[in-house]
């Protein structure tokens, strides 16, 4: 080769010597290499590098010990064997004859990669160095790299976009011939079947509680009693005269005895008697004042005595007249009415008294706080007042607020499914037993307020700004006592399975022919 022979001159004039250009041969043959690898998607280190041609390290090998060992080879004709380098890592590597061709049996790489990578800088006749030639990039291990990542390249092309055309076709299909259950939600309350509220009947002071919150009353059940001091006593009083009315009820009735009349008999005889004897002092007293011997007021007391005589005359003739005669009836039926107001005013006055004991209305459980019912005790209520509050829980009631546009799918008896947002893992069922027959007009989303909470029926020109609902009844099994009142949630009512692409399509659909049609 032409740098086999080293010019005396080189030497002398501190030239590129053969074991610099053996350096930078073997240099730009390791960075092809490396080049190479890292194409190869393999990791380069430290470490050989091994391939079907040659085995060689990463580490730049030493200089030769020999400088002139070029020189050597040129002399005997023999080509010159760079020795084997024994690195920390590396696997050792064969003497190869940089000018021998490689061939299957030495186990060089192919002769392009290789004689191209050796060739060293061209010399110029004037023996300065000229700048090495750019030695193409040998291609031959890449293209069967490149053609496999292309080829898998375009198969994964064409997985991927079998897969989406099988699922657009399944996701057709689903929609033209699968069915689903068509749900209609919204928000949901929770109210009590029976909302019972346990007030004062009369006026009265609190005298004891007899239940606390959270416990189970049964109708008829006493919740609290009122003092019945006042009550008591005219209760007594007119019982008193109501006895004594009986009393003269059953006199005038029976009618005068024997006995009665000789007694009146008598009492007229002495009357009688008592006359006779006042009308003779009173004429002897006359005689007497006439012939002045007496004063005039002696005269006057016995004219006295004899008008009084001549009266209890009068009195026991009409008692006994009346014991002949017997009781008129009206006076009967006056003592009659007599009685019945009094027991009228019995009655009254013990139904006072059993109302100062207050009990359920109904079965359920006492909702008003302990303390609240504390704090009634000796204070005064009022007729009317409330003391506490019964709820039936063991059924309860769920109002849902559907939206108009949903309520023609709504019917009776369909099945709903509720979840509170007290108890996310537990699922309520329930079936549709009432649909309102009025509208709603809701606060729109993102307003202030309660959730659900009713306004006023907005106007058609507003309808654009509120949501208008139509509220949806149903009635829940609540035997665990898990749902209170005023509880939400949402809900969803089972309306019946439809066709995947009227799902789909309901909304649109409804809007074409509502919307739309308002247009034409």
């Amino acid at each position: 080769m032409a740098w086999n022979k080293e010019p005396e001159s080189a030497k002398s004039e501190g030239r590129l010597t053969h074991d610099k250009l053996l350096q930078m041969v073997y240099a730009r043959h390791l960075r092809k290499l490396q080049a190479n690898s890292l194409d190869a998607g393999g990791s380069f280190g430290r470490g050989a590098i091994e391939t079907s041609y040659t085995v060689t390290t990463l580490d730049e090998p030493t200089h030769p010990a020999n400088g002139d060992a070029l020189v050597t080879e040129t002399a005997t004709g023999k080509p010159h064997e760079t020795p084997v380098q024994d690195y920390d890592e590396g696997a050792r590597s064969p003497a190869v004859p940089m000018h021998e061709p490689a061939s299957p049996t030495n186990g060089h790489r192919a002769p392009d990669a290789v004689t191209d990578a050796a060739k060293p800088d061209a010399v110029s006749k004037n023996g300065e160095h000229s700048e090495p030639s750019q030695s193409k990039p040998d291609s031959s291990p890449e293209k069967p790299a490149e053609e496999t990542k292309k080829k898998s390249r375009r198969w994964g092309r064409r997985v991927r976009k079998a897969v989406w055309v099988a699922a657009a076709a399944v996701a057709a299909f689903a929609l033209v011939r699968g069915h689903a259950e068509l749900r209609v939600g919204g928000p949901f309350n929770v109210l009590p079947v029976e909302n019972s509220d346990v007030r004062a009947s009369v006026d009265g002071v609190v005298d004891k509680i007899y239940v606390h919150e959270g416990d189970y009353v049964h109708e008829g059940q006493p919740i609290a009693r009122l003092t019945d001091i006042d009550t008591r006593a005219a209760l007594e009083k007119t019982e008193a005269q109501l006895a004594e009315a009986s009393a003269k009820l059953k006199m005038q009735v029976a009618g005068p005895t024997a006995n009665e009349i000789e007694v009146a008999k008598a009492n007229v005889t002495k009357a009688e008697d008592n006359l006779k004897y006042s009308q003779i002092r009173l004429a002897m007293v006359k005689r007497v004042f006439d012939e002045n011997l007496i004063s005039r007021k002696e005269y006057e007391d016995a004219a006295a005595l004899e008008s009084a005589a001549r009266n209890d005359l009068a009195v026991a003739k009409d008692q006994l007249n009346l014991l002949l005669s017997g009781t008129r009836p009206e006076d009967i039926e006056a003592t009659r009415a007599q009685i019945e107001q009094f027991k009228a005013d019995q009655r009254h006055l013990g139904e006072q008294r059993r109302m100062l004991m207050v009990y359920s209305p109904s079965d359920g459980v006492v909702a008003t706080p302990t303390l609240q019912l504390k704090q009634l005790t000796h204070q005064l209520v009022k007729k009317g007042d409330l003391i506490a509050k019964i709820f039936d829980l063991r059924t309860v009631t769920a109002q849902i607020a559907v939206d108009e546009k949903d309520i023609a799918d709504v019917q009776v008896d369909q099945k709903v499914v509720l979840r509170a947002r007290a108890y996310p893992d537990e699922i309520f069922y329930g079936k549709v037993n009432f649909v309102s027959t009025s509208l709603l007009g809701t606060a729109p989303a993102g307003a202030s307020g309660a959730e659900g909470a009713s306004l006023p029926l907005p106007s058609p020109s507003s309808s654009a700004a509120a949501k208008r609902t139509i509220l949806i009844t149903t009635q829940i099994d609540n035997h665990s006592l898990l749902l209170k009142p005023e509880m939400t949630g949402q809900a969803k009512i089972l309306c019946g399975r439809r066709r995947a692409l009227d799902l789909v399509t309901r909304r649109l659909a409804h809007t074409i022919k509502v919307e739309f049609w308002s247009w034409l």
